[in-house]
């Protein structure tokens, strides 16, 4: 009688020593399936970093700059860090930087800021934002203009004006060769010839316009005005322009949305939040797949739009409410 409850303690205790082992792999097996399929708990932490430097100057500028950086942080994807530089910075600075924060890619706002860091080594990808034209650097700097892509405004002018055939720009090459290129291309797509004329000064570009004014044809034929004041001074070159073009109904259409308010017809323009998510864009396109990208210096196209209803009727164009809704800004002012 003992043998056999001996032998049947014996057997309960093997099987529930099987049963304690069956448990513990199960009990594992659920652990480590939490553990590897889970959501990363410090996901946040563990995305690219995107270092976002900028000179400090004026209030405004720096407010900006603000505008640009809450713009970027909304269109990344990526984890945005802020440094402010409040003077000059040498090379092992830089380095303690980019290294200290990890970063993955060094966003850089203002052309003074660039300028900074042109003579540091730096490993990771550079992208420039709140500049018109590429800053000459000896790196290899990706970057976002504040100038609207020529395709888009052309597109906004045939709207207003479907009748033009050519538009004449005077532009300065040292700035604007990547645009104008660009405008070309735009230009074949749209059925318009971009007639371009090199200056690089106020006076020979008063020559020109002059010339352009004098042999333009309206309705036909209109006047592209970029954003350069060393080319169109608001006290010479643009109030002649103007007038000349009131008077013999030519189309005058900017980059530069204060031309409007002064008279020109239309314009298109990028604010600074507008520019920081396009910025952002950029960025985790050029973190993520920079082998994919076209070019290195891109024209924006977030953009909003403003008219001149005044001058658009003295051309013989005329508005209902609902035209212009897709406005943002209306000149004059009522």
């Amino acid at each position: 009688m003992d043998r056999i409850s001996t032998s049947s303690n014996q057997c309960a205790w093997h099987v529930h020593k099987r049963f304690f082992k069956k448990k513990i792999a199960i009990v594992l097996f659920c652990l480590l399936s939490s553990i590897f399929n889970a959501p990363p708990i410090f996901a946040e932490d563990q995305k690219s970093i995107l270092l976002v430097v900028f000179k400090q100057g004026k209030t405004s500028v720096t407010s900006a700059y603000k505008k640009m950086i809450a713009g970027i942080e909304k269109h990344s994807d990526l984890r945005v860090i802020e440094k402010i530089i409040s003077t000059s910075i040498d090379e092992d600075e830089i380095k303690k930087i980019i290294n200290d924060n990890n970063a993955a890619a060094i966003v850089l706002l203002g052309r003074k800021t660039v300028e900074l860091f042109e003579d540091a080594k730096i490993d990771v990808p550079i992208i420039t934002g709140g500049t018109l034209y590429p800053v000459r650097s000896k790196h290899v700097l990706y970057g976002l203009s504040l100038a609207p892509d020529p395709q888009l405004l052309f597109e906004r002018l045939l709207e207003l004006t479907p009748t033009i055939k050519k538009i004449h720009v005077v532009y300065n090459p040292d700035r604007y060769q990547w645009l104008i290129s660009i405008a070309e291309t735009a230009g074949i797509s749209s059925d318009i010839e971009i007639i371009k004329y090199e200056a690089r000064n106020l006076r020979s570009s008063a020559k020109i316009h002059r010339e352009i004014v004098q042999q333009s044809k309206p309705n036909e034929e209109a006047i592209w005005l970029l954003q350069d004041a060393s080319l169109v001074g608001d006290a010479n070159v643009l109030p002649y322009l103007l007038k000349e073009a009131w008077l013999r109904g030519i189309i005058i259409f900017s980059s530069n949305p204060r031309h409007v308010q002064r008279g020109a017809l239309l314009s298109l323009y990028s604010e600074r939040e507008l520019s920081g998510q396009e910025l952002g864009t950029l960025a985790k396109r050029v973190v993520h797949h920079s082998d994919e990208l076209e070019h290195l210096f891109f024209p924006a196209k977030n953009l909003k739009s403003t008219v001149n209803i005044r001058s658009a009727g003295h051309l013989g164009i005329r508005f209902n409410s609902e035209q212009l809704k897709n406005y943002d800004l209306i000149f004059p002012k009522k």
